[in-house]
């Protein structure tokens, strides 16, 4: 806990984050991966307004929005963040172009 207090406390405080740690749209259009992101509408962080400008700007992003969730909706209904991740690797699957090996084509239960 005390590397994570010492991470927190050089990115921001409680008046907010550092602005020079802020990545705007001109930074987030240069992403070229395919990016989901599953959101909690309840994130302290980040409402859905904020979640929807990060997708708009990137050029290949997609959005889950979990009602009744914060900032770590996955641990919130971990069996919904199973699907939407799945969803997006299977959907995204050829547009990776990165080969297969024996270990990462296996499904776990």
């Amino acid at each position: 806990m005390r590397n994570d207090f010492a991470l927190i406390a050089s990115i921001g405080t409680r008046s907010g984050f550092r602005e020079d740690l802020a990545l705007g749209a001109s930074d987030l259009a240069k992403v070229s991966t395919p990016t989901h992101f599953i959101w909690g509408a309840d994130d302290p962080f980040g409402d859905e307004t904020v979640a929807r400008w990060i997708v708009n700007a990137m050029p290949d992003a997609s959005l889950d929005m979990r009602r009744d969730s914060g900032h770590l909706p996955w641990l919130d209904d971990p069996s919904f963040a199973a699907r939407a991740t799945e969803t997006f690797l299977d959907s995204n699957n050829d547009a990776t172009n990165l080969p297969q090996s024996p270990a990462s084509s296996r499904r776990v239960p």
